[in-house]
């Protein structure tokens, strides 16, 4: 993520670079006012990120605005629910100093923050989960400060850390006590780990799960709901296993399967994406050891989250003549899934006993080198 710094004057101007994943300049504005008490000296460095919540077309972009007598106003184009945050730098804990703060399309917010004894305590006006989640934050800031003080280096963070841990379980605990509160499901997103909000999404009834966070919701579910396919899934996928049979049909309408080799060639299961521009360097290496070995191996290309159209381009651009298959992991008996590939390119070489026998994520020379001493020790074997 792009870190963008900001030089704060308690009277003078304050440039923000606000770094936004969304279409926002063609969006709806949400008001946001921020008075910030307790400053020391004329100057300070702050930092802002901000993260939509959007799940389209990100981009970024950026803004400024004026801060005078620690006081600015600034009106932030949002289309989609977006969190904001704001940490100054130079203070003895910055992981207690970040003021968050979750915007809606024409929605206004106030801010009052306040420095004192080494973090930063915020209230919050316009929003009842702002309102919420400010309290809380600052609640939980206070009690962590009293608990930090004389702590230095590895015990400091690591004091830290438990105290972030009990939050972050009074939390969820929150959370799932009050499944109808806007705050419960921006708690549930927050998690790392999305088993939780897989399993409980369906009790959260606020009008913010309705509203911003449901696209959101609905994709690290899909996410949560591959990534445990695929780790089901990597236990049938190791050097020497059996690889998993398909059929499938291909790009063109015909049918591909692993059978229609077993006994004759080698196959190539080559994962890629015409976004992916490590396949796409590979291409002309794919090229020519397709030609090299043709007569002992096929290279059966998974395009992955592609339109047919940027597909075909791709084909075409690359001169790709080897059979193409189109999936996406939410496919039923998607070859992403039932391969477990969690990175592109992957290259999987299967021998003609249907043994996996080559794993390769990432382009890499040694898949090649691998090839080569795999078809010169067979010709070798069978002149």
């Amino acid at each position: 993520m792009k870190q963008i710094n900001l030089i704060l004057h308690t009277s003078t101007l304050l440039t923000v670079f606000l770094f936004l994943l969304s279409g926002c300049q063609q969006g709806h504005r949400a008001p946001l006012s921020l008075k910030v008490e307790g400053l020391s000296g004329d100057t300070a460095t702050w930092s802002i990120t901000g993260v939509s919540y959007s799940i389209a077309n990100p981009e970024q972009w950026d803004s400024t605005f004026t801060l005078t007598d620690g006081k600015a106003e600034l009106n932030i184009h949002v289309d989609t629910f977006t969190r904001i945050m704001i940490t100054p730098s130079n203070v003895p804990y910055p992981f207690l100093n970040t003021i968050d703060a979750y915007l809606e399309k024409d929605k206004p917010i106030q801010i009052s923050a306040h420095m004192k004894d080494g973090y930063v305590a915020y209230s919050a006006k316009g929003s009842t989960l702002m309102e919420q989640y400010a309290d809380r934050t600052s609640a939980f800031r206070k009690s962590a400060i009293d608990q930090l003080q004389g702590l230095e280096g590895n015990e400091l963070f690591k004091h830290y850390n438990k105290l972030s841990d009990a939050d972050c379980k009074a939390n969820v605990d929150y959370a799932l006590a009050h499944p109808s509160d806007d705050i419960s499901a921006v708690y549930l997103t927050e998690l790392a780990d999305d088993s939780l909000l897989a399993a409980r999404a369906d009790e959260l009834t606020s009008s913010l799960v309705q509203g911003g966070l449901r696209g959101i919701i609905d994709l690290r579910i899909r996410c949560y709901d591959y990534e445990s396919a695929v780790r089901y899934s990597s236990g049938d996928v190791r050097l020497g296993c059996q690889a998993p049979s398909f059929s499938a049909k291909g790009i063109d309408g015909d049918t591909i399967s692993l059978a229609q080799y077993a006994g004759q060639k080698y196959v190539v299961l080559d994962f890629w994406g015409s976004w992916c521009s490590w396949c796409m360097k590979g291409m002309p290496a794919m090229r020519r050891y397709q030609e090299k070995y043709k007569d002992r191996m096929i290279i059966i290309g998974v395009n992955c989250n592609d339109t047919e159209t940027a597909c075909r381009r791709a084909m075409e651009k690359q001169h790709m003549t080897w059979p193409q298959i189109m999936d996406k992991p939410d496919m039923e008996n998607s070859l992403v899934t039932r391969y477990a590939v969690q990175a592109y390119p992957t290259k999987i070489i299967i021998s003609p006993e249907s043994h996996i026998v080559g794993y390769f994520d990432g382009e890499e020379e040694t898949f090649y080198q691998m090839l080569d001493s795999l078809f010169v020790a067979r010709h070798a074997q069978h002149p």
